[in-house]
């Protein structure tokens, strides 16, 4: 016979993480000494992050673009600011 499977209460872990994901509150992110609030990602930033995982060799540039789109993490902001953002990572941070 197949054994039963029992419905567990959530802990208290879960629904913080589920309550983030309803709320879309940002976590804070420190890269470099700066803190960064990022959010959930969302559909054309896991889309662009896909993206670069497949088209760029190069490990800094894969890093510094990643970074870019989920800072920006948004639709309208990665089409605009996108191309600024990687490159001032990239060449000027580095």
């Amino acid at each position: 016979m197949a054994k039963k499977k029992t419905v567990e209460e959530a802990t208290t872990e879960q629904e913080k993480a589920l309550n983030s994901i309803v709320e879309n509150k940002k976590d804070i992110v420190k890269i470099r000494g700066r803190k960064f609030s990022i959010s959930w990602m969302r559909n054309r930033t896991r889309r662009k992050v896909t993206d670069i995982f497949l088209e760029e060799k190069e490990e800094d540039k894969v890093s510094a673009k990643c970074a870019a789109a989920l800072v920006l993490n948004g639709y309208f902001k990665i089409k605009f600011f996108y191309w600024l953002l990687w490159r001032w990572f990239y060449y000027v941070k580095q």
